[in-house]
């Protein structure tokens, strides 16, 4: 019992401490700190403004660009990509290429500024190539590599941890047109989720680079990243998105891709509240399609690993 008189003595004695610095303050011009996301990933408030002028005027130069030529992507992404370089202005010299040597391939990445001992990499659609893989690795010895594709592979295995199935948005058999031998065939392949690779190969819901290049299927499964998408709400992160974004209506693409509108894709990932903005982005190939860098700039592991924000502080 005197025990509990004790503990309340004490209680009341902490309440009425607060209470007279409570009186004593609020008449002075004093402000107690509020720690906001800035504290978080290390950004500051120059670096913060400097984004979001760059993100505003970068969406509005994409607008503009999409009125014009809603229906010819191929002089869309031209004008898409003046203004990544005029907005964005991020230069390549401050990338890191992982260049997979096919055809000129580049992979274009923000290079890692922070520290973080669970560095994941993720592959859907591997090809037959895993240069850019065994490039990523040499230099980011700490972190760890995973793959994806019903088809060929190559000699991932020997690099990363692989899962020899397609991926989509929910489990399913497909008829899909693959590449094997560096020729194209159509098969019936398994089909995982997004979600169920991620539990079950990379462990993780959270993946510092995702590199996708599915044949057209890359646009439904990227659409579901944002806005009300399917994964947008299932706490999925991904920092950086190397993305080989088809032709839709390129000779071998699949039925489901050729009405898509590439144009209203990139007005719908890179709508307003997306965390995303796009650094980098060259045609690939005849057809052409696009490859374009996509970073998350609103996740806050992210930006203190990647640090996007901070290309921006002076700008």
């Amino acid at each position: 019992m005197a025990r509990k008189i004790a503990n309340d003595k004490i209680l009341i004695g902490v309440i009425i401490v607060g209470i007279i610095l409570l009186v004593k303050f609020r008449g002075q011009n004093i402000s107690i700190p509020i720690i906001d996301d800035g504290f978080f990933d290390g950004s500051s408030p120059e670096e913060e403004k400097g984004l979001q002028i760059a993100k505003d005027k970068f969406h509005g130069c994409m607008l503009k660009a999409a009125k014009s030529y809603y229906n010819e992507s191929t002089k869309f992404f031209e004008e898409f990509a003046k203004c990544i370089k005029k907005h964005i202005g991020i230069d390549t010299s401050e990338m890191d290429n992982f260049s997979n040597y096919f055809f000129g391939e580049k992979k274009m990445f923000l290079p890692m500024k922070g520290e973080d001992d669970e560095c994941k990499w993720l592959t859907i659609g591997i090809g037959g190539v895993a240069s850019a893989e065994e490039l990523f690795l040499k230099k980011y010895p700490q972190c760890s590599v995973f793959g994806a594709d019903p088809a060929d592979t190559g000699n991932f295995s020997s690099i990363g941890q692989l899962r020899p199935f397609g991926v989509g948005i929910e489990d399913t058999n497909i008829d899909l047109t693959v590449m094997i031998n560096g020729s194209y065939t159509k098969k019936v392949m398994k089909v995982v989720s997004l979600t169920n690779l991620l539990d079950d190969l990379v462990k993780t819901r959270f993946v510092h680079y995702l590199t996708i290049d599915i044949e057209g299927f890359e646009y439904i499964i990227l659409r579901e990243l944002v806005g009300n998408g399917k994964f947008a709400h299932s706490d999925i992160v991904f920092c950086q998105i190397d993305a080989e974004l088809h032709h839709p209506k390129f000779p071998k693409a699949h039925s489901s891709i050729k009405k898509l509108n590439a144009v209203q894709f990139m007005l719908d990932f890179l709508q307003i509240s997306s965390p995303y903005i796009p650094i980098f982005n060259v045609p690939y190939l005849r057809h052409p399609h696009q490859k374009v860098t996509f970073v998350n700039v609103v996740d806050p592991r992210c930006k203190r690993v990647f640090k996007p924000q901070s290309y921006f502080g002076k700008k």
